[in-house]
């Protein structure tokens, strides 16, 4: 069974570039273009693994880290955050709020291809 996969990117192209990734690795794919979108979708289907930018508006990544830990019908999901930003606290953030893995932007296709194995290999959430 493939992995279903949320993209959450308010960067059209950057979110159709990295889910057009994701499908080639075999998994099925969903994109939101804002944080509330992102949360319906979540809701509506929740994925194995979610790419939530951190930057998003109308709820950012980290809110939306908190609200998928918080709910027991997603807290299952994986959780990759993105963001330009490279500096440790926001990577101590991420993981204090829940997440699985964060990506630097921009990033390349192995490390995408990298951090969907490892989290397949892990299936159990990091709470």
């Amino acid at each position: 069974m493939a992995l279903e996969v949320l993209v959450a990117d308010d960067e059209e192209c950057a979110a159709q570039a990295l889910a057009r990734l994701i499908a080639r690795e075999g998994c099925a794919v969903a994109t939101a273009e804002d944080g509330e979108a992102a949360l319906a979708a979540l809701r509506a289907c929740p994925p194995d693994i979610a790419f939530l930018d951190m930057d998003l508006p109308r709820r950012d990544g980290h809110e939306l880290a908190f609200a998928i830990r918080a709910d027991p019908a997603l807290s299952h999901a994986r959780i990759v955050l993105m963001s330009t930003r490279a500096r440790p606290v926001d990577g101590e953030k991420a993981r204090a709020l829940g997440a699985d893995a964060v990506l630097v932007k921009p990033f390349g296709a192995d490390a995408v291809r990298a951090t969907l194995a490892a989290l397949a290999r892990t299936p159990e959430a990091v709470a």
